[in-house]
């Protein structure tokens, strides 16, 4: 019957695009006919990954000319059964069977633990290009399947995925499944948790610490039957840091290749008094009376109370109610019309517990900050000589602002996107075609993120597209290209357009943020003035947003000793510390997960981290996430994440590289770090041999020359990168 069900959906597709219903009807003529001369049903089983076809309605065009078209010798590969904590490696062979070159933009694997490593960007026509893939499963247990996703130019096809099947079982089980995460505990309470861990294997193993204890926890392991049952006892006495407690325990194997076992240890621990909210915030005054209540729980063994609940908020009214032993709200009547003073008020709770006699609250009004004009650095360079900076013009060919040697010049910078810069581009075309055969020069940089470059953010263009734009607009000026943003860096491009305006002698004249100028005339005039020999006044820049030189500690940490501190693993919580290794260099890469220099910049010290490693040098890769971590998203801390969604976007950026963690800001405070990205070059020594705040460096090469430079011995030459 599948054949009348697609004669009722194109009736109702052709009813809906305007068709005549009587064609409708024919269709399902045809199909009982169809049906009575035993027509049979075709069951399409799809190929288990290998493409994901574009939809009908697609709006990518066929190809007209020679295309790419990608393909796999083996989009699937069964790996049979392995244990946890082996590493599978695999290599997918990808054909072009094509007549146009095959580019791979991105190779997306589905989680943290699938990791494709260098693999082949360009395949030509009728060759085999290589994507290697490793599955670490030291986390992963029973039957699995993992997807990669290819992204290419191959518009027909799609996303291509490959997938790899097997079985992951465990050396050793581990009851209870939980592990030793205790959760949320009383500031005051003793901890002890007993796992057993049952052999797997087919031979008899040895287990021992390797350690007795970890952080605060301590461990002791009891042999139960001779090379199968193991006992583990983890137990823990205060005190204790407040908040997340860590430690991990590891039981060595007597198999060969240091096979161990992995035991990760947590806790919770909240203050002795805990205050919920640990601070008053009053938004604005209100014309009449209102309550606010503040939730006082006391977190130990022994019962506690208030004795006393007091505030200096002048006419409030105090409520003490005790909702369960130890247990309080406190409720603040508040007069009308009351707003905090700018030193706030406070609620003062006298308590029986002599560790904790008095509680102070604050109350504060909601701190609003005040509203900045825009930034526009650009501006600093009027009066300036121009920046050394080279471009890519369409054809090809570069140049260089030292070739700007006519009377007026002007280059303006802009992106295929912005709607300003469309319409500022035809008025500058008009001026260029007024101007013919003056010695004057006008010339458009695009700022553009490309495809072609790998780029798959929403903004991104192909490089064509940029180009045809200027078909589109019908503008003939000179077009150049400045992908890498290199230019833009060294022209203190901060919006769009923005346009500079050079004299003769290589002096930056004027500079235009937004395109007013150009639509008012007065960019107009300023160039017909250079070009009559006159001189231009000097530019009054905006002062009333003055560019002040932000204040950047982290750079000041070169030179230094690394801070010695200690950090958690976001995959299994083992220690790592980024002033001490065996390696010769250390890149510590502080990043956020909102950060969008950050995810811009991870992808490139991926493949940094990839090829040292291919080539067997000794420098370690390690992103240090500076994330507020909850246990719950909260839709007013929108940059607040939980863990597994740190750990997600490692996983699908595809990052090799260990991700620590320091939800506390500890590791932040240590290196002083302010902003996003910041990073260092850590020598052997452990010492500081270059700080760097934001991602330029790592964009324009200057890190790969740093790092070279550390390898061959160089350091000692400490400067601040930016």
């Amino acid at each position: 019957m599948r054949v009348f069900g697609e004669a009722f959906d194109m009736i109702h597709s052709w009813m809906f695009s305007g068709r005549r219903v009587g064609a409708a009807l024919s269709a399902v003529v045809f199909a009982y006919a169809a049906a009575t001369a035993g027509a049979q049903e075709i069951k399409v089983k799809p190929t288990l990954g290998t493409q994901t076809p574009a939809p009908a309605d697609a709006k990518t065009p066929a190809p007209t000319g020679p295309a790419p078209k990608i393909g796999a010798e083996e989009a699937s590969h069964e790996f049979g059964q392995v244990w946890t904590g082996d590493k599978v490696n695999h290599t997918f062979l990808i054909r072009n069977t094509g007549d146009a070159v095959l580019k791979i933009t991105q190779v997306k694997p589905s989680c943290g633990c699938t990791v494709a490593k260098q693999y082949d960007r360009e395949i030509q026509p009728g060759a085999t290009g290589k994507i290697p893939v490793t599955i670490n499963t030291a986390k992963l247990k029973a039957k699995i399947n993992k997807t990669i996703t290819v992204k290419s130019n191959d518009t027909t096809t799609g996303d291509f995925r490959l997938t790899m099947t097997g079985t992951v079982k465990r050396r050793f089980e581990i009851d209870p499944a939980r592990g030793a995460s205790f959760g949320r505990i009383r500031p005051d309470e003793d901890l002890t948790r007993t796992l057993t861990l049952t052999n797997n294997m087919d031979k008899p193993s040895k287990l021992t610490l390797a350690a007795v204890k970890a952080g605060v926890f301590n461990a002791e392991i009891v042999e139960k039957e001779p090379g199968s049952v193991y006992e583990l006892t983890i137990s823990a006495k205060p005190p204790y840091a407040e908040k997340i407690n860590r430690g991990n325990f590891k039981l060595q194997t007597d198999l060969p290749g240091k096979v161990g076992v992995d035991i990760a240890v947590s806790a919770y621990v909240p203050p002795l008094v805990e205050v919920t909210p640990p601070q008053v915030i009053i938004p604005k005054a209100q014309a009449k009376t209102r309550q606010q209540s503040v939730r006082v729980k006391f977190n130990s063994k022994e019962p506690h109370e208030i004795l006393t609940a007091t505030t200096n908020v002048p006419g409030a009214q105090v409520e003490l109610k005790k909702i369960a032993e130890s247990h309080y709200d406190v409720v603040l009547g508040l007069p009308a019309n009351y707003a905090p003073p700018a030193a706030g008020h406070k609620l003062t709770l006298k308590t029986d517990d002599p560790k904790n006699a008095e509680v102070e609250v604050k109350i504060t009004g909601r701190q609003t900050p005040k509203r900045q004009a825009p930034q526009r650095p650009a501006m600093q360079l009027s009066g300036k000589p121009v920046p050394d900076a080279t471009f890519t013009l369409v054809d090809g060919k570069a140049v260089n602002t030292a070739e700007m040697k006519d009377d007026a010049t002007l280059v303006m910078f802009y992106a295929s996107w912005c709607g300003f810069c469309k319409r500022t581009l035809p008025t500058l075309n008009g001026y260029a075609k007024e101007l013919e055969g003056k010695p004057v020069k006008i010339m458009a940089v695009s700022m553009d993120s490309l495809k072609e470059d790998g780029d798959t953010s929403k903004r991104a263009r192909s490089r064509q597209s940029v180009i045809d734009q200027f078909k589109t607009l019908n503008v003939t000026l000179p077009q150049a290209f400045d992908n890498n943003k290199h230019g833009g860096s060294k022209f203190k491009v901060s919006s769009f357009p923005t346009m500079f305006l050079i004299n003769k002698t290589g002096k930056i004249d004027r500079v235009y943020v937004g395109g007013a100028a150009a639509t008012d005339g007065s960019l107009k005039k300023d160039i017909e003035t250079l070009l009559s020999g006159k001189t231009l006044a000097a530019q009054k820049v905006d002062t009333t947003a003055p560019q002040k030189p932000r204040e950047r500690p982290a750079l000041k940490m070169a030179g230094k000793a690394a801070p010695a501190g200690t950090f958690m693993t976001a995959k299994d919580g083992s220690s790592v510390s980024l002033a001490s290794s065996d390696t010769d260099a250390t890149v510590a890469f502080f990043y956020a997960s909102w950060c969008g220099y950050c995810k811009k910049s991870l992808p490139v010290l991926n493949e940094m981290s990839a090829k040292y490693a291919s080539e067997g040098k000794s420098v370690r890769f390690v992103g240090v996430n500076q994330d507020t971590i909850v246990e719950q998203l909260d839709p007013k801390n929108r940059r607040a994440k939980t863990k597994a969604d740190v750990m997600k976007q490692w996983a699908d950026f595809g990052i090799s590289f260990p991700q620590i963690l320091d939800p506390n800001a500890v590791g932040r405070n240590d290196f002083k770090v302010s902003s996003f990205p910041t990073f260092f070059l850590i020598d052997k020594a452990g010492k500081i041999d270059k700080a760097y705040v934001g991602g330029t460096a790592i964009n324009n090469g200057q890190l790969k020359k740093d790092i070279e430079a550390v390898l061959k011995g160089d350091s000692g030459k400490a400067s601040a990168g930016k």
